[in-house]
C-alpha cells in the first residue's frame, strides 16, 4: 500500500474521521452525558460515627477465652457488633423498633487497642438515620457488655456459695468466702468489663 504524505495524508485522516463521525461524537459527548445522568440519579449517602470505650475485662473466673468481654479483647469485641445478639438489641433501640438484621449491613466498627476505643460507623441515605443507627449499635454493645459483666459476677457468687456449702460450720474459711460474696454483690452496681458511650453519633 503506497504511503501518503502532505495534503494527501491529511485528507485521508479527514475521510477516516468523517466516516466514523457518529461513533466519535457518541464517545466524546454521549459517554460523559450518560455518566453524568447516572451520577445525578444516585441517592447521596451519609455516614455518622459513635465512639465507645471498653472499661476493663469481665471479672469471671468461669469465663473462657472465646468470650471477648471476659478477656477485654478490643478487636474481638468490635467484631461482635455485627452478630445477631447485638443487632437484635440494636433494632430494639431504634424508634420505632426494627429488625436488627435489616440495619446490621449498614454498620461497621474499628478498634484501637492502644486507647481501648471502638468507633462505630453507620451509613444511610439520610444523615439523621445514619446517626440513629450508629447510636443504636453503640447502646446495644454497651447493653451486651453490661449483661455479660453482671452474668460473670453472679456466676462467681454462685460458685462461692457452693464452696461455702461444702465447708463445715466451724471452718474459718467461711468468713473469707462470705466477705468475697459481699464484695461481689457490691460490684453488681458498677461491674468491670462494661462499655461506655464517649461520643454519640450526630447527623
Amino acid at each position: 500500500m503506497p504511503e501518503f504524505t502532505g495534503h494527501r495524508d491529511i485528507r485521508a485522516y479527514i475521510r477516516t474521521i468523517w466516516r466514523w463521525k457518529l461513533l466519535i461524537v457518541l464517545l466524546v459527548v454521549g459517554a460523559p452525558a450518560i455518566a453524568y445522568a447516572l451520577e445525578r440519579n444516585k441517592l447521596p449517602t451519609y455516614e455518622a460515627s459513635a465512639l465507645v470505650s471498653v472499661n476493663g475485662a469481665v471479672a469471671n473466673s468461669s469465663s473462657t477465652a472465646d468470650n471477648p468481654f471476659a478477656t477485654g479483647n478490643i478487636a474481638a469485641i468490635a467484631r461482635l457488633l455485627t452478630t445477631t445478639p447485638v443487632d437484635t438489641v440494636a433494632g430494639q433501640q431504634m424508634k420505632p423498633p426494627v429488625n436488627g438484621a435489616a440495619i446490621v449491613g449498614d454498620v461497621s466498627a474499628s478498634a484501637d487497642p492502644t486507647t481501648g476505643f471502638i468507633s462505630i460507623s453507620a451509613v444511610a441515605a439520610h444523615p439523621g438515620y445514619a446517626a440513629e443507627v450508629a447510636n443504636a449499635f453503640a447502646q446495644a454493645l454497651s447493653i451486651k457488655a453490661h449483661t455479660e459483666a453482671v452474668d460473670g459476677i453472679e456466676a462467681q457468687i454462685r460458685q462461692t456459695r457452693t464452696q461455702i456449702s461444702r465447708l463445715a460450720p466451724s471452718n474459718v474459711e467461711r468468713v473469707t468466702l462470705q466477705a468475697q460474696i459481699a464484695t461481689l454483690q457490691q460490684s453488681l452496681g458498677s461491674p468491670t468489663g462494661t462499655i461506655s458511650v464517649l461520643q454519640a453519633a450526630e447527623p
